[in-house]
């Protein structure tokens, strides 16, 4: 699969397959959903949790790659602070 673009099935998708990939198929579509949303959810934690990063990141590389590696540092920070994660109550369920 290295290399291969995988998306979740489509509309009819399941019902053109094989009866015995189907299982398969629906365990796959399932599992990149999964990662797509938490990965989704990540993208867009940091700027929930500090509104004031709405502003521009600079230009240069550099210090665009210290401002965003800082702002993530405080998040993972607050998160072991707190203890508030969406990723530990979906993916370490008790």
């Amino acid at each position: 699969m290295q290399g291969r673009i995988v998306t979740p099935l489509k509309d009819g998708d399941i019902e053109r397959a094989p009866i015995q990939y189907r299982l398969g198929m629906l365990a796959m579509s399932n599992a990149i959903t999964s990662h797509r949303k938490a990965a989704e959810w990540r993208m867009g934690s940091a700027p929930q949790c500090y509104r004031q990063l709405k502003i521009p990141l600079p230009f240069d590389p550099t210090n665009r790659g210290r401002r965003i590696s800082n702002i993530y540092r405080l998040y993972n920070f607050r998160v072991r602070q707190t203890g508030i994660s969406q990723i530990r109550s979906v993916f370490m369920l008790q």
